[in-house]
């Protein structure tokens, strides 16, 4: 990832040390599984024009991004090549922000490429993934994603008395679990952050959410006291 980024695997960052489940691994690539998997679907090419068919119906997607983000775009590309190639018919498009959000909330995607920034430091995603979330032109889990037991354990999770890490951090490992099992989102690359300061400053300590926590520690060396 040019240094710029690094594979993860859950819906918890590894920078939330204390609810992340490292024992998580990201699902291999490997074409003749997914075809294997397809083909007992029922997803077979019976007349050999390259793309599979199940009841009549041919198996084509629309994979959307917003354009101008190159990275995204570049993906695209990738993930229709692969796709293709084992049976799918996938039209990828890149298109306006805007229109992609609204698409999105609409819940009118078949699938789609985006990224989220700002998660904070508390593993407590609900808004992705609890069912009452799923509200077409407001909520944010647009993939409708609905378990029971995810429901359970994200309210569990934030009902825990004396909110302490180690009284919390099992439910959101359970969580991260059933996720990878059920893959409703397919995670690709957390992002790594870049800044550069002055080598006459000292005291920074940067860090995955802030790069500033601690800015009343820096000071100028130049600067005598």
């Amino acid at each position: 990832y040019l240094g710029r980024g690094y594979q993860i695997a859950s819906n918890v960052l590894p920078a939330v040390e204390w609810a992340h489940d490292a024992g998580i691994q990201p699902y291999e690539y490997d074409t003749e599984l997914a075809a294997q998997l397809l083909e007992d679907a029922g997803w077979v090419d019976s007349d050999g024009d390259g793309v599979r068919e199940k009841d009549g119906v041919k198996l084509a997607l629309t994979l959307k991004t917003n354009a101008g983000n190159t990275t995204r775009e570049d993906l695209g590309v990738l993930v229709q090549d692969q796709l293709n190639s084992i049976g799918f018919d996938i039209d990828f498009q890149a298109i306006e922000f805007g229109a992609l959000v609204g698409e999105l909330l609409g819940q009118t995607f078949d699938m789609v490429i985006i990224g989220w920034t700002g998660l904070g430091t508390d593993p407590n995603d609900d808004s992705f993934w609890h069912t009452k979330y799923d509200t077409p032109d407001s909520g944010f889990n647009f993939v409708s994603y609905h378990n029971p037991e995810v429901d359970k354990l994200l309210e569990e999770g934030l009902a825990v008395v004396g909110c302490a890490a180690a009284d919390r951090a099992p439910f959101y490992q359970q969580i991260q679990q059933i996720i990878h099992d059920d893959v409703p989102y397919v995670f690709v690359t957390g992002s790594v952050g870049n800044v550069g300061y002055r080598t006459e400053w000292a005291g920074q300590d940067p860090g995955p959410w802030d790069f500033y926590w601690n800015i009343e520690t820096w000071f100028d060396t130049t600067l005598q006291p």
